[in-house]
């Protein structure tokens, strides 16, 4: 009697018990949209805290050219901080709720259905993320970044005079060098941070203490913003670029901004050295990577922590 190939048969009983587990993992972590309340506003309010000084002082040091550490960077390091906080806590947390809905409803889809597998279902996760994150929180960049470029404004007066001096378009500003950026940032960050998982977390999360466990996250979530700041640092710069023209005047396009830079770089004599040494002087990657390396890696680690105690410690 010939023998019947099953192979076909085993593979489709594969394909379909991975699809089942995915869609099993995906319904234990789907949550209510009012589950990620506390986790964004705790994660609003400390992240605020830390790191609103450090990003007033990068702002300047970027648009008006000079080092980091300059004096005049740090002239009222905590202006607007309340206003940061509050809108911290309405679209601070969208990248990680975003990631979150993400991971539950397009990540099975990719690397399940369509066959994508971890990477590409991780940059999708990503690419989504940054996409939604520039598209809510842009707005409100474009209004801090007036008040910065201005030791003495104020948020809502700042925000009159934006509307009062182009209607919409001066809070849409830097839109498509934000959506670029944080694309290639979302994405990075997700396909990174999905490899330093496997690789140390997994095999020894059984012999640590759950300190153990954060520190070790937190330090592969560090160092996937570090990474993933480097690749997106260009679109960075063309966003605070777009950023630095007042409300009245014409907005410069990307391929200006890049030509100008490049125009620039070309009037640099020496060696390549040099040359790279301009090039870390306009896009400032050095501190931020190290900026939003940490800002990552304690906001992924404040919202994560406290979304899973508070989904643990609610009615079922």
């Amino acid at each position: 009697m010939p023998e019947v190939n099953s192979e076909p048969s085993k593979t489709k009983d594969q394909t379909a018990a991975k699809l089942e587990q995915a869609t099993a993992v995906q319904h234990q972590h789907e949550q209510p949209f009012k589950k990620y309340l506390l986790s964004s506003l705790i994660q609003s309010v400390v992240s605020t805290l830390l790191f609103h000084w450090f990003d007033r002082a990068f702002y300047l040091a970027t648009i008006h050219k000079r080092p980091m550490w300059n004096s005049a960077n740090f002239v009222s390091p905590f202006q607007g901080c309340l206003q940061a906080i509050s809108f911290k806590f309405c679209f601070g947390s969208i990248y990680y709720i975003a990631q979150q809905e993400a991971r539950n409803h397009i990540y099975p889809v990719v690397a399940i259905q369509f066959n994508g597998g971890a990477i590409l279902a991780n940059i999708a996760v990503g690419g989504f993320a940054g996409t939604v994150n520039a598209l809510f929180t842009n707005p409100t960049s474009a209004i801090k970044s007036q008040m910065w470029g201005n030791d003495y404004a104020q948020f809502t007066p700042t925000a009159k005079k934006m509307w009062a001096a182009g209607k919409a378009e001066p809070f849409i500003r830097g839109v498509r060098p934000t959506i670029y950026r944080d694309m290639i940032f979302g994405s990075s960050y997700e396909v990174i941070r999905s490899v330093l998982h496997k690789m140390f977390l997994p095999e020894r999360q059984g012999k640590k203490t759950q300190g153990g466990v954060l520190t070790t996250d937190f330090a592969c979530n560090t160092t996937s913003g570090i990474i993933a700041t480097l690749l997106s640092s260009p679109h960075n710069y063309a966003k605070n670029m777009q950023y630095k023209a007042l409300p009245h005047q014409p907005m410069p396009s990307v391929t200006e901004i890049f030509r100008s830079l490049y125009q620039e770089s070309r009037q640099q004599s020496g060696s390549l050295l040099r040359q790279l040494t301009f090039f870390g002087l306009r896009f400032n990657p050095h501190w931020g990577m190290l900026r939003t390396g940490a800002g990552m890696g304690a906001g992924q680690a404040i919202f994560d922590t406290v979304h899973a105690w508070d989904t643990a410690r609610s009615p079922r």
